[in-house]
């Protein structure tokens, strides 16, 4: 019994971390989407053809996931009010707020001109979540 790993082994398994540490430094807002992008480029520069075709697929949804141009969340609440937050991933954030019979309400908020405007950005957006779901809101 021979427990040392393959080539292919260890290359499937330094590209699945590799990939995993990028996907958890975006969300943490370690890295920028831009950083995200440019390291998804690296990835399959460096790695097509040597991976193992069951890891092909995830580098091709990173590469699709980095023209993402926005993430947004939704809720709503029992009163008929509903709100979509969007987080333009490069430091504004927008809140629209729907009622029934109403016309929408539209606020932004704007990081652009901190040093790192991207996770600016995101703290502002995950404030902004954390407060519609103390007032009740439901996220959809």
């Amino acid at each position: 019994m021979n427990d040392v790993p393959t080539l292919q082994e260890e290359l499937d398994r330094k590209a699945l971390e590799t990939i995993e540490k990028m996907e958890v430094d975006l969300e943490q807002g370690r890295i920028t989407v831009e950083q995200y992008a440019y390291g998804v480029d690296l990835i399959w520069l460096s790695w097509a053809g040597l991976v193992s075709k069951d890891l092909m697929p995830l580098i091709e949804i990173m590469g699709e996931k980095k023209g993402a141009s926005a993430t947004r969340a939704f809720f709503y609440r029992g009163d008929g009010r509903a709100v979509v937050i969007t987080n333009d991933l490069k430091g504004k954030v927008l809140i629209e707020s729907f009622s029934r019979g109403d016309l929408p309400d539209a606020q932004g908020i704007d990081r652009t001109n901190e040093p790192n405007p991207s996770v600016a950005g995101r703290r502002v957006y995950e404030q902004v979540i954390a407060r519609f779901i103390e007032r009740g809101f439901t996220q959809i």
